[in-house]
């Protein structure tokens, strides 16, 4: 069976029996029924066609399978470069282990220079490991992202978890510095861009954080209302920060989704955001990244890491909330092999944080 001539990109024709498929395997208000998010999430302003990349299995009118893309630059030790993020790969049953995996995955990444993704399916993991994906750390260990949490009202996030015995570092103390200013803004502009050549050097391999990614990510987020802040010095960007509160319940958690900083800017930033966190209320905050980056700092400031108890038992979801999700997996691929002379990759040298994928997104139900 040649089976590429069955994998084609959604669009207005096949879109029907698109969302048919996917109502089949999740539930009728999945957020990849809703055509507003799919265009903006997978039509991002770096995608080399204005079409949906989003690739679907179709066999006699009927879509068996899907695999999503959204393109996206990259900061490569230096050197942009065109890479993208997988984000939502489902398979119809009776069509696995028969090679469309493979096939989809090929035509996914047939223009990437880089390639990641998060959160995927166990199942996967052979795939990936086959096609030459870095799913194990150095010490063969699948590899995860880490997810630092700060408490701010222990007593709510003891019956959360339901366990009120445990002891959490129920921290307060929120510093200043008249260093720097602290300012909520309702957009990106240029001065950002300033800012990310001046600091992209210290996240080696990332997504380029300019106004055009964070704009298109943020503030014209079809669905999310996401608060931005600045730290400023002698008016020029040190820092940034990207914050969506999310309620579930009687619980309200800051979600920390996108942060860089110059390293003497990194303290005063979360200072100032824990803060503006405490004036909401919140009961946590979180924040989730892949590498080597701001863990000093983020101790100082008072968030833990959520590899040992009692902070281990925390939800990851909570919309609605899910106590068997305490972590989420990362995968990626140089395909271009002429990047691999600019710098050796590793897990401790690739930032990515909730924001650069689909982790964060709605859940309407």
């Amino acid at each position: 069976m040649e089976l590429r001539k069955y994998i084609e990109r959604l669009n207005d024709n096949n879109w029907e029996q698109f969302t048919t498929f996917v109502k089949s395997w999740f539930h009728d208000r999945y957020i990849l029924t809703i055509k507003e998010f799919v265009e903006w999430q997978y039509k991002t302003p770096f995608s080399k066609t204005s079409n949906i990349n989003v690739f679907v299995v179709k066999i006699k009118e009927k879509v068996m399978g899907f695999l999503g893309v959204i393109p996206l630059s990259f900061n490569y030790f230096g050197k942009d470069i065109y890479g993208v993020c997988l984000a939502n790969w489902q398979i119809d049953e009776t069509l696995q282990s028969k090679g469309f995996g493979y096939e989809m995955l090929d035509v996914a990444l047939s223009d990437a220079q880089i390639a990641y993704t998060t959160a995927y399916k166990p199942v996967l993991e052979r795939l990936y490991d086959k096609t030459g994906w870095q799913v194990h750390s150095d010490k063969q260990e699948q590899m995860l992202v880490r997810r630092f949490v700060k408490i701010f009202d222990a007593e709510k996030v003891r019956k959360m978890i339901g366990k009120e015995d445990m002891v959490f570092n129920d921290v307060k103390n929120i510093s200043a510095n008249d260093e720097f200013k602290f300012s909520q803004v309702n957009s990106f502009n240029k001065s950002i861009d300033s800012f990310w050549e001046s600091v992209k050097k210290k996240y080696k391999i990332t997504v380029n954080r300019n106004s055009k990614y964070l704009n298109w990510r943020y503030k014209n987020h079809p669905m999310f209302d996401y608060k931005l802040f600045v730290t400023e010095k002698d008016d020029e960007i040190k820092a940034f920060v990207v914050v969506r509160l999310e309620k579930s319940g009687k619980y309200t958690t800051g979600r920390i989704v996108d942060f860089a900083a110059e390293d003497n800017a990194e303290e005063f930033m979360l200072n100032a955001v824990c803060k503006w966190l405490l004036e909401q209320k919140v009961d946590l905050a979180d924040f989730s990244f892949t590498g080597d980056f701001h863990e000093s700092t983020l101790e100082s400031t008072g968030f833990k890491e959520t590899n040992e108890e009692p902070y281990a038992s925390i939800p990851y979801l909570f919309s609605p909330i899910d106590h068997k999700r305490h972590s989420t997996n990362f995968a990626f691929k140089i395909i271009d092999e002429n990047l691999k002379n600019l710098g050796t990759v590793t897990y401790n040298n690739f930032y990515i944080t909730r924001g650069d994928c689909d982790q964060d997104r709605p859940n309407p139900r």
